[in-house]
């Protein structure tokens, strides 16, 4: 009898291990479509959203600087791009390297050092909240975001503004690390520990890559998307600021950062030529 049941229900049970089968792959398939679709669609900013920034008035002064540096790496990048026509990443990163101040004197760092004592005893939770997601998001995400709100006539167009968006953040990580392994200035925070008191930043300062990335990528999106130019004017000047708030950077990094980026951005709009402005 036993082995009579098992005969008898033996069909009906490789048709149902077949069907389990059938059902167990097509979860599979899915769930590896699905992991796929979340690793190419996942935002770091949705997943963290942005706290209240700082306010206009702690900005302006950084709005104006990154004014008249825009201005003289303008200067600066068409004196060198008449000799370099065509797209050389080795032959602008040279160019660029040498268009660094030299580091402070002694005396001025100690008086950089000094601005930033009354910014570092005046902190609130607010203000560290805002620098903390700004340091997070402001070398990449933020600008990515910005792109994607542009409003396209294309996918061609978009393609281009986003490949040429993605080369300036990949050569600027090249260039703030080849700069600050060649001045080796510790950040604020190595020489004053007391300058920061959420985790300290044991690393190199100058120039600042938050300042090469913040503003090289302004310069870009602002060639991509005129109409937002304000806007990204702006929140490069929030990652600046959010710098010397939370003791990351002397003023003398940023301003060395935000030139170099200018600069960046100068070479990379030139690559973009052909991608239709937006707007």
């Amino acid at each position: 009898m036993i082995l009579g049941s098992v005969s008898r229900w033996a069909p009906v049970s490789s048709r149902i291990r077949l069907q389990l089968a059938l059902v167990a792959a097509a979860l599979v398939v899915a769930t590896v479509a699905a992991t796929v679709l979340a690793a190419k669609t996942t935002d770091p900013i949705a997943a963290d959203p942005m706290p209240a920034l700082f306010s206009d008035q702690q900005v302006k002064p950084w709005v104006g600087e990154l004014e008249a540096v825009r201005g003289r790496a303008d200067r600066a990048f068409a004196q060198w791009a008449l000799t370099h026509p065509d797209r050389d990443d080795a032959a602008f990163t040279a160019f660029a390297l040498t268009q660094i101040p030299s580091l402070p004197a002694s005396a001025e760092q100690r008086t950089e050092l000094a601005e930033l004592r009354p910014l570092a005893a005046r902190r609130t939770p607010a203000g560290l909240a805002a620098a903390d997601w700004l340091e997070v998001h402001g070398k990449g995400d933020i600008w990515k975001r910005y792109l994607d709100e542009a409003t396209a006539a294309g996918a061609g167009e978009r393609d281009r503004a986003a490949s040429a968006l993605d080369d300036d953040l990949a050569l600027a990580g090249r260039l703030s690390t080849t700069a600050q392994r060649r001045f080796a200035r510790p950040s604020p925070s190595a020489v004053e520990p007391g300058l920061r008191t959420h985790p300290r930043l044991s690393k190199l300062s100058y120039p600042s890559s938050h300042a090469i990335d913040a503003v090289s990528a302004l310069v870009v999106l602002s060639a991509v998307d005129p109409g937002r130019a304000r806007d990204f004017q702006q929140m490069a000047a929030q990652v600046l600021f959010s710098r010397l708030y939370a003791a990351g950077h002397y003023r003398s990094d940023l301003l060395a950062g935000a030139y170099v980026g200018a600069l960046l951005g100068d070479y990379e709009t030139r690559q973009v030529a052909g991608v239709r402005v937006l707007g």
